[in-house]
């Protein structure tokens, strides 16, 4: 059997690591909890009435995986998707649009990473997009995600930013929709293709 010997300076310095480690762990932890609105969702409604509209879903390549950035950038208005409600003097971000902003961040990543994919997984990423685009596009939720969490960037200053954590979205029932769902997988199961 062999013996390890570890000098007292290692330890103290791995104690030391941890110690560190979890006191900056804790201090995030607490400043996103205090950060976090407390409570359920503030009923701010969007100031206008929003028509209904239709949308015919395209093979729109412009909004695809290698498309121009500036394509993309310019699916948000002015402000990003960011509401200034002056009754209560506070920022929402239209949860419409932090989805966009959101499938953008994810567009823009895996163009970032290089990755080393295939001619058809790439063509189903484009695809992807171009349809996940559109029915965010034809489904638009109006809810108002207030600017409440702090978010150290790399600089160590703290920004105020938009998590959409807590929030009351309304929303269709996707339970009725699971249900009619496996009834009419049970229903018709013969005619699936296998």
């Amino acid at each position: 059997m062999q013996t390890v010997t570890v000098s007292l300076f290692t330890i103290v310095c791995l104690l030391a690591t941890l110690v560190v480690s979890l006191v900056s762990h804790s201090a995030r932890i607490t400043l996103y909890m205090l950060s976090s609105r407390k409570g359920p969702s503030l009923e701010v409604q969007f100031p206008i009435a929003i028509q209904p509209a239709t949308l015919t879903m395209s093979n729109a390549h412009e909004f695809g995986f290698h498309t121009n950035d500036s394509n993309w950038d310019a699916i948000l208005p002015k402000g990003a998707g960011f509401f200034y409600y002056p009754e209560n003097q506070e920022y929402y971000f239209v949860t419409h649009y932090h989805q966009l902003h959101c499938l953008g961040a994810l567009r823009r990543q895996f163009l970032a990473s290089g990755l080393n994919a295939t001619k058809m997984g790439l063509g189903h990423v484009d695809h992807c997009l171009i349809y996940l685009r559109q029915t965010l596009l034809c489904n638009v939720d109006m809810t108002l995600e207030p600017v409440d969490h702090y978010h150290e960037a790399p600089n160590g200053i703290l920004h105020k930013v938009v998590t959409g954590l807590g929030v009351d979205h309304r929303c269709l029932d996707w339970s009725q929709v699971w249900e009619f769902m496996d009834d009419n997988y049970e229903t018709y199961q013969d005619t699936y293709r296998r």
